[in-house]
């Protein structure tokens, strides 16, 4: 079956895209407003696309229905320019899930969730402690094209649990960080069934 995309509803949109561009990293994204809160949203259409320097980037669209308007994430990296990028395993799912909620703009999700909050390195944006990694950003440019907002950020400083990696070979467990992936609709994804092809 056809689909002539530019004749679509975004949301119809979103329903065939999100399904079958799967799986995508989860970017457990903590930022800091202008009265202090600290704000925690999950966005999966994130990547690293590039290494010299690391660059990521995150798609924090409109809502679903695209009528609520701007999220607090872009909102708060618009107004401090910093972010973290919190990594998401199987253990922390459910918390991250519910921090996609909708909820008043001075309200924290932290709060909400009762996350427990570690200091960053070279930011005042603090990461979630108990994620197994976490990558401190610095915005380095957001680009509309249409409603879609792009933000590529810097990435200035990686955490990651000591069990976790092996810090003379660069080496990360995989196997044991039992990351988590977006797939469509509802459905998350485990990363525990790799294989390798020679």
């Amino acid at each position: 079956m056809n689909f002539n995309l530019a004749s679509l509803e975004p949301a119809n949109r979103y329903k065939l895209l999100n399904s079958i561009i799967i799986p995508r990293p989860i970017a457990w994204i903590t930022t800091v407003d202008e009265n202090g809160t600290v704000n925690a949203a999950p966005f999966s259409w994130f990547n690293l696309i590039g290494i010299d320097p690391p660059i990521v980037t995150v798609g924090p669209q409109y809502r679903y229905n695209f009528k609520e308007g701007v999220k607090d994430t872009p909102r708060n990296i618009r107004s401090g320019g910093t972010f973290v990028i919190n990594v998401v395993n199987e253990e922390l799912a459910e918390k991250m899930d519910r921090t996609s909620a909708s909820l008043p703009h001075d309200v924290s999700e932290v709060e909400e969730q009762n996350l427990k909050l570690a200091p960053s390195v070279t930011l005042s944006v603090p990461r979630i402690a108990d994620a197994p990694a976490a990558i401190e950003c610095r915005e380095h440019t957001t680009m509309f094209i249409g409603n879609t907002r792009i933000i590529i950020g810097g990435a200035l400083h990686l955490w990651i649990k000591d069990e976790l990696v092996d810090p003379c070979r660069f080496f990360v467990n995989m196997d044991a960080m039992r990351l988590i992936g977006r797939g469509g609709a509802r459905r998350y994804i485990r990363t525990g069934d790799f294989f390798e092809i020679a």
